[in-house]
């Protein structure tokens, strides 16, 4: 049952913006996760591989997150140069 703090939070979830929403104190318990988004979501942001969107509390503070990838690339099938740039995960 939830809390009744938890009832009257306000949340809203917004698109993904590195420059207005604060990732600083985001920890899901899993370094990995939470890494990706302080770290390499708006690096795969900027480059238009990922959607991204986040949930805020009243502060602006990102108390959640989703992504969406809607491609995979075969790294032996790209250029080499371009290889080297692309992400790992998930190749």
């Amino acid at each position: 049952m939830p809390t009744d703090a938890a009832v009257d939070a306000k949340f809203t979830i917004e698109p993904f913006d590195a420059k207005s929403q604060d990732r600083t104190a985001f920890s899901c318990g899993v370094p990995q996760i939470d890494n990706y988004l302080k770290l390499t979501a708006k690096k795969g942001s900027k480059a238009d591989v990922v959607r991204i969107w986040v949930v805020l509390d009243e502060d602006r503070s990102t108390v959640g997150f989703y992504g969406i990838n809607m491609h995979a690339v075969i790294a032996e099938n790209m250029p080499e140069e371009l290889a080297k740039k692309a992400p790992r995960h998930g190749m």
